[in-house]
């Protein structure tokens, strides 16, 4: 059987095409639907992320942080397709190190779909791991960003490398509404690659179908009944003395083909009968028993719904066909099935085309029919099989005029570079840390010997020797939970600090901001010179709210045995606060009754209410509007 499609263009857009899910887009990370990341081949597969299950042990390199939507590659070398589904316009692509992969494929499915490349490491991707060659209609592409209605863009960050070896294209967007093509493509490099960019009607090809049933394909399944009739239907009736069973489905006769069979959309069963002991109580139950006998050929088999229908294909006369495959012999064999010129309706009240096998064609010589679909999107392809987009490159920046560069005796001396210092994670509260903690670093390397406040002299003497040596100082902020028992002194501290308050615990944890390298952990940073925000999430078992009342969440820091509540922010789950020292900390919360308005004020507030529900009301409906 002769089969066109599009390798990693065409499949995906017909599967979404046919079978559309629709998603109330989001503003930020995966969706709660649907939303993958796995690297995967025609023979492998290693899930990363599945609809809030994270899998970061499944392949060495290659982490998923949902709070941030960061896929990590750190020094990953694989034969295999990065393919992401729903996982938002903000999902980003971090490189550390040396990466190579197959090829990205990324589908955004009304919801999001776009892909930021970012890091300082490099990504080589090269289409001919992958082991497939693109053959007359079908391509290999490198990037492909299935945007599926969507406005899905690819973005390379100015500190990334990316080299892209492509048998086809090397980056395509399909089926987007974008109509700006200088927006879909965005290379904070500053390479244009414009000239070679073609923006293009989105259109793909669809397999022709029928609505059809097919005649039972098991060669002599037959069986003789006697006919029972009720409302004018007709069902297949077994005698047994005076026992009869009549069954649950209806029998049909068509015509055309002078035969008998079983109507499987109607009721429960064929072979779950219903059992009279005599015929008085099957009259009693509206059956009427005749004498009439007939053959029954087997079931009526229909296939898919009134809207999808079985693919057509042809043979080079032009002459339709249904292919069926069978497994036989352990083996796939396919068959074809001539399309009859009359139609049968179903007690379900769709028509149908009935279809009768072929033996005399050969199906593994027909071929599909398809018909050209078009949308009104557009396709964006990057006309290249080859690209390099080098970290820190600018084309096309204007030279400076020699007569305006400064003497060689007027240059400024350039300061050595800072030392280098890395997040261990992606995070807020990491980067915020680090720029922090690097200012105390650079002032410990500024010193032949000694310290400043925050980092004892053990650890500074430590950071001098590996940046001496050339390694790169990594930050951590690590955040766990402890028990009250192993922290008795400073649980009194904190009891102390809510003595005759209604203010309950709810968990205690300890924060830390570590200094390691990437083979050892060096120490912990104690205080910082300016405070950095953290966070910490809000315990699931905590006591559900009472009606009428508020509850607030408050944090104690217990630092060198002082005790002190500092302000916090409800973030959905979390509770966001800031601090600029680091030991153990409580997180408390407070349920005070709500005071009500005053009376004279209920008829504004309702007016408030009523315009904030049209409001909502007015926004759910345009956002679900397509």
């Amino acid at each position: 059987m002769k089969r066109k499609i599009l390798i990693f263009t065409i499949v995906a857009i017909m599967v979404m095409a046919v079978f559309p899910i629709s998603t109330v887009k989001a503003a930020k990370g995966p969706s709660d639907e649907y939303a993958f990341i796995d690297f995967s081949s025609m023979t492998d597969y290693k899930p990363i992320y599945s609809e809030g299950e994270i899998y970061n042990d499944e392949m060495p390199g290659v982490t998923y942080d949902e709070t941030t939507n960061t896929l990590t590659l750190n020094n990953v070398s694989s034969e295999l397709c990065l393919e992401a589904n729903k996982m938002g316009d903000d999902f980003k692509l971090k490189l550390v190190g040396e990466n190579t992969l197959a090829m990205i494929c990324l589908w955004g499915d009304d919801y999001g779909g776009s892909l930021t490349i970012t890091g300082d490491g490099v990504l080589n991707i090269d289409t001919t791991l992958f082991g497939i060659t693109p053959t007359e209609g079908e391509e290999v592409n490198a990037i492909s960003l299935y945007a599926e209605n969507d406005n899905s863009i690819l973005t390379i960050e100015d500190t990334a490398t990316v080299n892209i070896k492509a048998q086809s294209h090397v980056i395509q967007i399909i089926n987007t509404p974008n109509t700006n093509k200088d927006e879909v493509i965005v290379l904070k490099n500053g390479q244009d690659i414009s000239k070679s960019l073609q923006k293009k009607d989105y259109s793909y090809f669809m397999t022709e179908s029928v609505q059809a049933i097919k005649i039972n394909p098991y060669e002599g399944y037959t069986d003789d009944y006697s006919i029972s009739t009720k409302e004018g239907k007709m069902f297949a009736t077994r005698i047994y003395g005076e026992e009869i069973r009549v069954s649950n489905q209806e029998i049909i006769y068509i015509e055309q083909l002078d035969k008998y069979f079983i109507d499987p959309t109607t009721g429960v069963d064929y072979f779950d009968e219903l059992v009279f002991n005599n015929e008085e109580e099957a009259v009693a139950m509206g059956y009427t028993v005749t004498d009439q006998e007939v053959s029954i050929d087997g079931y009526l088999y229909y296939s898919y719904s009134e809207e999808y229908g079985e693919p057509i294909a042809e043979d080079a006369n032009g002459n339709k066909y249904v292919l069926y495959s069978y497994y036989e012999d352990g083996n796939f064999v396919n068959y074809a099935y001539n399309i009859s010129d009359y139609e049968v309706t179903l007690a379900n009240g769709n028509k149908y085309k009935v279809l009768t096998e072929n033996n005399a064609v050969d199906a593994d010589s027909l071929t599909y029919v398809d018909i050209e679909i078009k949308p009104g999107n557009y396709t964006y392809v990057v006309n290249l099989q080859t690209l390099n987009i080098a970290a820190g490159q600018v084309e096309n920046e204007p030279a400076e005029d020699p007569a305006e560069e400064p003497k060689e005796e007027e240059k400024e001396v350039e300061e050595e570079p800072a030392v280098k210092v890395e997040t261990a994670e992606d995070t807020t509260e990491n980067k915020e840390a680090t720029e922090e903690v690097s200012k105390l670093i650079n002032e410990v390397l500024e010193l032949d010997e000694g310290t400043v406040e925050g980092i004892d002299e053990e650890l500074a003497n430590k950071i001098r020797e590996k940046v001496e040596n050339g390694e790169t100082i990594i930050v951590e902020v690590v955040s766990k939970d402890v028990k009250a028992e192993d922290i008795k002194e400073d649980v009194k501290k904190v009891e102390e600090k809510i003595a005759n308050k209604n203010i309950k615990i709810a968990s205690y944890f300890d924060i830390g901001v570590l200094v390691k390298t990437s083979e050892e952990t060096l120490g912990n940073v104690t205080n910082l010179k300016d405070k950095i925000t953290l966070e910490v999430e809000i315990p699931s078992d905590l006591p559900k709210l009472e009606e009428g009342y508020t509850r607030t969440y408050k944090v104690i820091r217990v630092h060198d045995g002082v005790a002190e509540i500092l302000d916090t922010t409800v973030k959905g789950d979390k509770i966001l606060f800031t601090s600029d020292k680091f030991s153990t900390y409580a997180l408390t919360y407070e349920d005070t009754k709500t005071v009500s308005n005053p009376q004279t004020g209920d008829n504004i507030y309702v007016s408030i209410l009523l315009l904030t529900l049209a409001t909502i009301g007015m926004a759910i409906t345009l956002k679900r509007s397509k």
